[in-house]
């Protein structure tokens, strides 16, 4: 690969001690490398350090006497513009023309001819802010690259997104970006029009915001064989809560109907209902549908396809003894059981028939366990036919890592050939979010 000019931009976040690591390995690839820094930057790492590791000046300050014009020559000078650690500060600044400092005056001067990343890092709340996303959505459209942020443990002790990519993944995107050719906006002058209309269009996504009810299910249900055994599921709802999380802080009116036993708080702007067994959710849906203008239904949670219908225990002479389910007492374990199961009606199949809306959206969440791709896009497939969905989140048993809590998703819609792959939570939110509006 050949050498490359990166100028990386740091801004005042705990996660900047994280970027050292990338500018280290640049520079040992052979990548010829400046880092500008904000005022706040210095406080979390040092100057010393940020010159050892790139062998170059720092730049920190717009009117340094004698590099009053660095800000536009940084630009000109570098093929690559990597903003990592990002805070909400220079996201929101940059996103909506604010030049007060060196970082956010060289984004002013970014030409669109090269390849600009950003990193974000910073709290949940500070991430799924209404505004931050409005800002995060504005530079993807003037074809900024937005590397995702991760959920996890973060410097404030929270769990959430808002968590910085991990190093060794920004440096792969950094090199992915150096090895492809940039698709560059044609001139300035559309990139101009680009922002006029952005104000239109925000105020378009925010009336609709406003407008739009969103109805989420989360968590797998539990089938009670006694009043301490069930038959469940592996989904912790984690994926439907954060969901709900997320529209909700972007101002969409959420009611979320949870499992008891899933994971994750749901955030306070959320209306929430809370389901254990089939018949729970069965009867949250048909009533909430029924009794509200909902216009739009996401259904990610994972319902059991079986019910106990019976139990016998065997005894000696090999006659059968038949039980009621107890869901208020406990089965002896002394003898051995035999469970009896019948199937549960599809959820999914009935919304549209529930609801009060006719013109309701229905979006749902496909879980398979094949890596045949053919057989993962018929179980698709399937789902739109029978159920008569909009649109489908599918995600395989083979790409969930549950130690890390990473998965993969898939979008589909009506056109099933034009599949959407989505390699983080965040992403498959961001595409959900776009189909919303």
């Amino acid at each position: 690969m050949s050498s490359k000019k990166i100028l990386i931009q740091m801004s005042g976040s705990i996660a900047a001690f994280k970027i050292c690591t990338v500018i280290s390995k640049l520079v040992q690839l052979g990548h010829h490398v400046k880092v500008a820094v904000s005022t706040h930057a210095l406080n979390f790492i040092g100057e010393s350090t940020l010159e050892g590791l790139s062998q170059n000046q720092i730049h920190k300050d717009t009117f340094t006497p004698g590099q009053a014009m660095d800000h536009i020559h940084q630009m000109r000078w570098a093929d690559i513009i990597l903003a990592a650690p990002a805070t909400a500060n220079y996201i929101n600044k940059i996103a909506n023309g604010i030049g007060d400092d060196l970082l956010t005056t060289q984004f002013l001067a970014h030409d669109f001819k090269k390849p600009f990343l950003i990193a974000p890092a910073m709290n949940t709340a500070m991430y799924l802010h209404p505004v931050t996303q409005e800002s995060i959505a504005k530079l993807r459209k003037l074809n900024i690259e937005i590397l995702e942020t991760e959920s996890g443990v973060l410097a404030c002790g929270e769990v959430g997104w808002g968590r910085l990519m991990d190093p060794e993944l920004i440096l792969k995107k950094v090199e992915q970006s150096i090895a492809t050719e940039v698709n560059n906006i044609e001139s300035l002058e559309d990139n101009i029009n680009q922002l006029n209309n952005l104000n239109k269009l925000n105020k378009l996504s925010t009336q609709i915001r406003l407008k739009n009810k969103i109805l989420i299910t989360a968590g797998g249900t539990q089938e009670p064989i006694d009043a301490m055994r069930v038959i469940t599921n592996l989904s912790t709802g984690s994926t439907g809560t954060q969901l709900a999380n997320y529209l909700s802080n972007l101002g969409f009116d959420v009611t979320l109907l949870k499992a008891k036993n899933s994971y994750n708080t749901p955030s306070s702007s959320c209306t929430t209902k809370y389901f254990q067994t089939f018949k729970d959710l069965q009867t949250l849906l048909s009533t909430e549908l029924q009794n509200n203008t909902f216009d739009v239904v996401i259904h990610a949670a994972a319902v059991s396809d079986f019910y106990v219908s019976e139990i016998e225990t065997p005894s000696i002479s090999n006659n059968s003894k038949k039980l009621l389910i107890k869901e208020d007492s406990k089965i002896q374990s002394d003898e051995g059981l035999i469970i009896k199961l019948k199937l549960n009606p599809k959820l999914i199949s009935s919304l549209k028939s529930w609801s009060a809306n006719k013109k309701i959206k229905v979006i749902g969440f496909k879980y398979t366990a094949s890596k045949n791709y053919e057989e993962q896009k018929a179980a698709v497939m399937k789902l739109f036919t029978e159920s008569k969905v909009d649109a489908v989140v599918h995600n395989d048993h083979s790409e969930i890592d549950r130690d890390s809590g990473k998965h993969s998703f898939t979008f589909f819609d009506q056109n099933i050939e034009s599949a959407t792959k989505c390699t983080t939570s965040s992403e498959i939110f961001q595409k959900i979010y776009e189909t919303l509006l």
